[in-house]
């Protein structure tokens, strides 16, 4: 979603990590952890290198492009509130924004 793409099932857009390694290279990450993320076959997978890696500065930038998106598609018409959390439930962030 913070790509753009309003629908975010397999079937409708397939995953593309490459813009999140180019991410993780701008900001300095190891060369062996951008390939790692940007070859990852899932969001899990991603998210789990992620955590591993202690990026969380990307995971912020990420929510923060799906913030951004999701105010785009209402047509900034509200505020919109995103809670984005791991695969064992935890709150990684609470955000909100126009």
């Amino acid at each position: 979603m913070a790509e753009g793409h309003p629908y975010t099932h397999a079937h409708t857009v397939p995953l593309d990590l490459a813009p999140l390694a180019g991410q993780a290279r701008a900001a300095g990450y190891p060369p062996a952890f951008c390939i790692e993320l940007a070859g990852a076959n899932t969001a899990r997978e991603a998210l789990d290198l992620l955590l591993a890696n202690r990026a969380d500065d990307l995971i912020r930038t990420i929510a923060l492009g799906v913030l951004g998106q999701s105010s785009r598609i209402i047509g900034n018409s509200m505020t919109v509130r995103l809670f984005l959390f791991d695969y064992e439930g935890s709150l990684l962030l609470d955000l909100e924004g126009p």
